[in-house]
């Protein structure tokens, strides 16, 4: 249901903002068609991560409206960061536009989520059998503030469930831990153990939280950070995504940077023989095998990965070193310089 209002939402600020710029007139080229189909994408996958279709970021008003005008702005320098790099051809260019779309899309956002989607929630969940079975686990003292808890945020539709056997779970339920784990370790396999395959939320609040310096999710109960968990089934998807903002993030960066990188490659060539980069194969994500590239910054042929290996290797089983694991004197001048200033990790 929220997720069709984000919906609604964004095709509302893109039509009234089409509209005007064109005067009401509707173009059906081929700019204009990817420009329907690109820009409302776009928000709906900003929106995505900003986790709009999640009703627990209702409960604080105030983080939600900081929330919201987050999200305006990094929609804005996405929409302007893509559009440079296509040189608008994904989606209208204008100030027109911009400024209607996002205006109408910001104010839209804050009347429909902090006004009228809390007011519909709160009423889908005024029905009982809509609401959603809440497994409390915790000291059985904390019952009756957990009820209290749970009827201050009729948005939330949790209705309070207290002797249940957890291996029995409903398929539409979620769980909530008041934990008194003054150890991680304790409080990572009482989290875990509740994490089922179903991706059932798993709200749990303690004290660690603030020790670790988490920020709390959505709520602080009992004066406790609360942060959820559940297990994740759309790595692909999520993968997918990330791996196009890389590409396109440092697309960027590389042109933005070219002049630099030339003239680093330039003085590395006339400060000592060899080639410009320097590649050695790492190991990456799930045992993935790639190659990292840097500038060079040694005496081509002095970089002996084999005889650093074995010197590293000696040092870690006997903690003595037969020699230095780098040595400094096969550096060239212009590469200590790369070293101290991080450039020659540019590359990657």
């Amino acid at each position: 249901m929220i997720f069709l209002f984000n919906v609604l939402i964004t095709l509302s600020a893109f039509v009234c903002a089409k509209y005007f710029q064109n005067g009401g007139a509707w173009g059906f080229g081929l700019s204009e068609i990817l420009a329907y189909l690109s820009v409302p994408v776009l928000t709906l996958v900003v929106m995505y991560f900003y986790r709009f279709y999640d009703r627990y970021i209702y409960v604080e008003r105030v983080r939600l409206f900081y929330r919201l005008i987050q999200f305006s702005f990094v929609l804005l320098v996405l929409y302007l960061f893509v559009g440079f790099l296509t040189n608008y051809f994904l989606w209208p260019a204008g100030r027109t536009f911009i400024i209607i779309y996002f205006t109408v899309l910001t104010c839209l956002m804050i009347l429909m989520h902090l006004v009228v989607i809390p007011s519909i929630l709160c009423s889908w969940f005024a029905d009982p059998s809509k609401k959603i079975p809440c497994i409390f686990i915790g000291d059985p003292g904390d019952r009756e503030k957990f009820s209290e808890f749970v009827g201050s945020y009729p948005v939330l539709g949790f209705m309070p469930i207290y002797e249940k056997d957890t291996d029995d779970i409903p398929e539409r339920s979620e769980i909530f831990i008041a934990s008194n784990s003054t150890d991680y370790g304790s409080l990572y396999n009482e989290i875990s153990c509740h994490l089922t395959k179903g991706s059932i939320p798993v709200h749990v609040a303690s004290n660690l939280f603030d020790h670790l310096k988490l920020r709390w999710d959505w709520i602080r109960y009992n004066d406790t950070p609360v942060l959820t968990f559940r297990r994740v089934n759309n790595d692909t998807v999520r993968g997918f995504v990330r791996r196009i903002y890389d590409l396109l993030l440092s697309s960027f960066i590389m042109i933005l940077f070219s002049p630099l990188l030339l003239l680093v490659g330039i003085v590395i060539k006339i400060d000592s023989k060899g080639p410009v980069f320097f590649r050695q194969r790492r190991c990456a994500n799930n045992d993935r095998i790639f190659t990292c590239y840097k500038f060079r910054t040694m005496i081509d042929g002095k970089d002996k990965d084999c005889d650093r290996e074995g010197a590293y290797r000696e040092y870690l089983q006997h903690k003595t070193t037969s020699g230095k694991i780098l040595n400094e004197n096969e550096v060239t001048p212009i590469g200590s310089l790369l070293r101290k200033t991080s450039l020659d990790e540019f590359p990657q």
